[in-house]
């Protein structure tokens, strides 16, 4: 390859990772394929996972995996990304789930570097379709799961069916409002404002 067509090629590599990394906040809380981005930047699968590796080692973002019984179909399935920083992250919804993922994140670490267990973040979804937006898991197995609404007063279907299923030890509907905390005995769910969860994590 001669050095003009060695600089065309590096040129437009750039070009693609600059594009990338503009994408990723659109992409924030939605299942991210890889498939979707190589057509959008016109290179191929492996250069996407690389360049992905690159801005989550550089603490640009982050992804999460579904939680499943099987290892491998979590491994194979797609994961959720999120930003370490807010700022990029599309207001509303998006940057408050973001808000909250950030919080967990570090509670998980914090919590397997202090020794109360070993913590990972996933997220929950079936192929009905039914969601929810983080599973916290301690020592391999499903402890807590947190789905981040607007102003919902009442448990999401799909929250109260997971927490059923899996029996977990902590349930939580979080809610923009302020001064919100509801707890619902038959299912296990806690409707608690986002302020009051962040501030009791850790």
């Amino acid at each position: 390859m001669n050095l003009i067509s060695r600089y065309l090629t590096e040129s437009i590599r750039t070009d693609a990772l600059d594009l990338l990394v503009d994408l990723l906040p659109s992409r924030v809380g939605s299942l991210l394929s890889i498939n979707s981005l190589r057509q959008d930047l016109g290179v191929a699968h492996d250069t996407v996972t690389g360049w992905l590796d690159t801005l989550a080692a550089v603490y640009l973002c982050f992804r999460i995996k579904p939680w499943s019984r099987k290892i491998s179909r979590a491994i194979r399935a797609e994961p959720k990304l999120y930003l370490f920083d807010l700022t990029q992250v599309p207001e509303g919804g998006p940057r408050m789930e973001n808000l909250v993922a950030l919080h967990l994140l570090k509670a998980c670490d914090f919590w397997t570097d202090t020794a109360q267990g070993e913590f990972a973040l996933h997220f929950l979804r079936n192929r009905d379709g039914q969601e929810v937006d983080f599973l916290v898991a301690r020592d391999g197995a499903p402890w807590m799961l947190v789905e981040v609404k607007s102003n919902d007063s009442r448990p999401a279907p799909a929250l109260e069916r997971w927490a059923a299923d899996l029996k977990t030890h902590l349930n939580y509907q979080l809610v923009t409002r302020p001064g919100v905390k509801t707890s619902y005995p038959d299912t296990g769910v806690t409707v608690l404002s986002t302020e009051a969860f962040l501030a009791g994590l850790v």
